[in-house]
This record gives structure tokens, C-alpha cells and sequence, in this order.
């Protein structure tokens, strides 16, 4: 299949605007047919949701879906495709400064820029162009709406699933109700699965505001692989035990090593950015733009 080409983005995109590529890029990475595992389950296809900043959207954050594809289509179940969906600018209030540098417009290139050459992987950029800080559940919805649409017109329609891909970092956080409204965590289980990616530094306990019923349940995340420890914590939290059947942990894929943070620190600072974390395109583009300089 022929590479994708990025599209030139000048000006922060309209709400149709933003819908209209969507839909153009989700539809290519459509376009081919899911993934063909050599043992299949009869599970149906699975559509493969990474949600977050992308402040600049990183290799790691690339290849962690690559990883996923690979772990699910080993595991049996199909992959149709996998969509990177920044977060809107409103989010970025809640994130630091530095990431809130980089509006909706850059990141939603950047990250237009580092999937040009992945024909399975789109970038969904109407939360980003929406400028209020959405709930996941309700991005993986208006996802999953026009990934609906597409596949209703096509001969070998097919229902997919979606799966939203989490670093365990994140994961854990869902029972801290200071950075996840428990509601929203609640939504989202019902709404899609769950995939948790192993990163390679311990993540950083949630402050619990002293609640007895969290506290606990997720400090000391070693996550260098999986931690069958710390899983079975979680997964017994009351929150998250109903829908642990909705929860896959990634066993046996390489951990993240990196993030956009390190990266923004290394631009603000002028020191060389951590190796092979930037494509090159986006590297050339935050110099153009003159993104994260202090």
C-alpha cells in the first residue's frame, strides 16, 4: 500500500475541518484488511486507541502500538487499525506548561507527520480541535462513531472493538479520583476494553487525597514487565473489578522507555533530545515552529 502523505496544516482546524480528515485518514488505515493471526479465536477485529497529549507525539509512542498489534494478532484477535487521538488544548490546562506549549494545531500535525509512513495507523483529531477537555469515554465514542460509519459502507463490514491502549503510569491513576472522575473510568470500561502497556521506570504513586478505599491500591508500580502483584491489586480495586475481564495487561512487549516530557525538557534546555525518541519529520517541525523553547 502507498504511504500516507501528511497534510499541510496552517491554521488551527474547524470542528469540520477536523472531522473531514479524520474520516480521510481513518479511512485509509481501513483501508486494508485486519490482521490475520495464525491461531484465530473468532474474536471480532479490534480497533486500537491511543488518547493523550502528544506533546510532541514520540517513536515510543508509536511503536507502543505496533507492540499492541502485534501482541493481540499473536494472541488470536484480529487488529482493523490503531488511531492516535490528541487531547484538546483544554485538557493540556490540566498538564504542564511546557506541554500546553504546543497547541492543538501542532500537535495534531506532528502526530499527522509521524504516522505518515504506518498505513495502519490514523490520527483522529477532533477532540483536539474541540478545545474542551473531553472525557475518553466520550473521544473513543465519536471515534468509534465514524469508524461506524465507514465500515457500514463497505462489502466486508465487520464489527470492530475498541481498545484503548494506557501506559500502566496512566493505569493506574484510574483510582485516583483527583485525576480520573470515577464516573468517567466507569464509562469508559463499558465502552471499550482496556490495554495496559509496561513502561520502563516506576510510575508515580497517585496522591490519594487520603482516602482509605484507594489508598494502597496502586503504589510501589514496579513496571518494568508485567507485575502480577500490582495487577491483581488493581483489578481487585472496586472500581475496576467488575470490568476485569475488560482489562488486558500486555505480557512480553517491550516497556515505553521515554516520553514527551523528556523531550520538551531537553528542547527547553537546548541539551541533545533523548536518541530516537523524534521522528525525523517532527523534530523538523518543532524547530520550524519553534515549539517547547523556553
Amino acid at each position: 500500500m502507498e504511504n500516507k502523505s501528511p497534510p499541510q496544516v496552517d491554521d488551527a482546524p474547524s470542528p469540520f475541518d477536523a472531522e473531514a480528515a479524520a474520516l480521510a485518514s481513518l479511512s485509509a488505515a481501513l483501508a486494508s484488511p485486519p490482521t490475520q493471526p495464525a491461531a484465530p479465536t473468532g474474536e471480532p477485529p479490534v480497533l486500537l486507541i491511543a488518547a493523550g497529549s502528544f506533546s510532541p507525539v514520540t517513536t515510543a509512542h508509536i511503536a507502543m502500538l505496533a507492540h499492541a498489534r502485534d501482541y493481540f494478532t499473536a494472541a488470536g484477535t484480529p487488529v482493523a487499525a490503531a488511531v492516535l487521538s490528541p487531547a484538546s488544548d483544554g485538557y493540556l490546562e490540566f498538564k504542564a506548561a511546557s506541554a500546553a506549549s504546543a497547541t492543538a494545531m501542532h500537535r495534531v500535525a506532528m502526530a499527522t507527520v509521524a504516522t505518515a509512513g504506518v498505513p495502519w495507523l490514523a490520527v483522529d483529531g477532533v477532540e483536539a480541535s474541540g478545545g474542551r477537555r473531553l472525557p475518553t469515554a466520550d473521544a473513543v465514542a465519536g471515534i468509534m462513531h465514524r469508524v461506524g460509519g465507514l465500515l457500514m459502507g463497505r462489502r466486508d463490514k465487520h464489527t470492530v472493538v475498541p481498545v484503548v491502549v494506557f501506559g500502566v503510569d496512566v493505569f493506574v491513576d484510574f483510582v485516583d479520583a483527583t485525576k480520573w472522575p470515577l464516573a468517567n473510568v466507569e464509562r469508559l470500561l463499558r465502552a471499550a476494553m482496556v490495554a495496559v502497556y509496561p513502561r520502563c521506570q516506576p510510575a508515580t504513586p497517585p496522591s490519594h487525597g487520603g482516602n482509605p478505599a484507594v489508598a494502597g491500591a496502586a503504589t510501589d508500580a514496579i513496571v518494568h514487565t508485567r507485575d502480577a502483584e500490582t495487577e491483581a491489586r488493581l483489578l481487585r480495586h472496586p472500581l475496576l473489578a467488575p470490568h476485569a475481564a475488560r482489562v488486558v495487561w500486555l505480557a512480553g512487549v517491550p516497556p515505553l522507555n521515554g516520553s514527551s516530557s523528556a523531550v520538551r525538557t531537553a528542547l527547553g534546555s537546548s541539551a541533545p533530545t533523548p536518541a530516537g525518541l523524534l521522528h525525523p519529520g517532527v523534530a523538523a517541525y518543532i524547530a520550524a515552529h519553534r515549539l517547547y523553547e523556553v
